[in-house]
């Protein structure tokens, strides 16, 4: 088995960020509030976070990722060697959305200490399964310079050694975020990228490289590290196969996470998964309003376990709420429950 979460569902770590909160980082931006205020500001979405998810059930908890400037600030903030903020043709390729801020590297990267201590330290010393996600260190690398050896290993030591101490905290989960990978396994992404000056085979192997460097840890059994690919349905158009074969052969990780949409000829092609490999799929949209039907939901579940197995299958949103922020907030819980109300349906029917 390769998975043991009793329903087999998460959310990515990232939920939308509270009306409270997103004043209060105004007003202290505008110095109206001091740094004390501003973070009991913090500690208290973040309880919230914890209530809602453990109200609605989810195996799963994470803090919501309240205390970052954005998804990739715990890289900027923690490590030496970013310069001023400067658009590259990756984050041109993969859009704010996923690249909300973008700081070129100007030299070896080092950290300056734990990338995410206060995330860790809280969420770890939680009685109940938690998850952190982090900017993947061939995302990293694959952003803010050309591939270049020298940094690939900077960040997968910095990464490897961060995700060595958020297993020591007590953590459960890391998931590894790295959404340019998956527009340059699609068709359309693959065309923008050579269109943006992208040579998409050199990159796609300079990030594998980088990824198979910082996997390299020793960390409790029932900690789990895994790659997070999905966009938010940004990277459209079908799977390129070769590629995508090629990506499973050199991945290193025992969890991938992907968009899996409703309409076949966009679904990650499945019967290239090797056993053992943990596919969590993204089958609740966070960018459409409106509900999907259980039953429908539960009906595909069915068809992808006659393809993967059900030990080897996870269900999920189809990205973090960062991708679409505060839109989402008016249904954000509602996609919440039907999460995991079709995970309850499934797994209770399984069993």
């Amino acid at each position: 088995m390769g998975d043991d979460f009793s329903y087999h569902i998460h959310h990515h770590a990232s939920l939308v960020v509270p009306p409270d909160l997103a004043r209060a980082r105004i007003s202290h931006a505008r110095k109206g509030i001091d740094d004390q205020t501003l973070a009991a500001a913090v500690n208290s979405a973040i309880t919230d976070a914890l209530l809602r998810q453990g109200r609605l059930g989810l195996t799963v908890w994470s803090d919501g990722e309240f205390r970052r400037r954005n998804d990739l600030s715990v890289a900027y903030d923690a490590v030496e060697g970013f310069g001023m903020p400067l658009s590259t043709p990756v984050a041109e390729l993969v859009g704010p959305a996923h690249a909300a801020e973008v700081r070129p590297l100007l030299g070896t990267p080092a950290a300056r200490g734990r990338l995410v201590q206060a995330e860790g330290a809280q969420l770890g010393a939680l009685l109940h399964r938690t998850m952190i996600a982090l900017p993947s260190p061939g995302f990293l690398m694959a952003l803010t310079t050309a591939p270049d050896q020298s940094a690939a290993a900077g960040f997968a030591e910095i990464l490897r050694t961060e995700i060595r101490e958020l297993a020591a905290d007590g953590v459960d989960l890391v998931l590894l975020r790295n959404p340019v990978l998956a527009f340059l396994l699609v068709a359309e992404g693959r065309a923008v990228a050579e269109k943006l000056g992208i040579d998409v085979a050199a990159t796609i192997a300079a990030i594998m490289e980088t990824e198979v460097a910082a996997a390299d840890l020793d960390v409790p059994r029932n900690f789990q590290v895994g790659l997070d690919l999905t966009t938010a349905g940004h990277a459209r158009g079908p799977w390129d196969r070769p590629a995508v074969q090629t990506f499973l052969a050199t991945q290193p990780y025992g969890r991938l996470c992907v968009d899996f949409p409703a309409d076949p000829p966009n679904q990650f092609p499945l019967d290239l998964v090797p056993p053992d490999l943990v596919m969590s799929l993204g089958i609740v949209d966070i960018t459409e309003p409106k509900l999907e039907n259980v039953g429908v939901l539960v009906d595909r579940v069915e068809e992808v376990a006659s393809v993967i197995g059900t030990d080897d299958l996870a269900l999920s949103t189809n990205g973090g709420f960062h991708i679409v922020g505060d839109a989402a907030a008016p249904y954000e819980q509602d996609k919440l429950q039907l999460l995991e109300t079709v995970a309850r349906y499934y797994w209770s029917y399984e069993d």
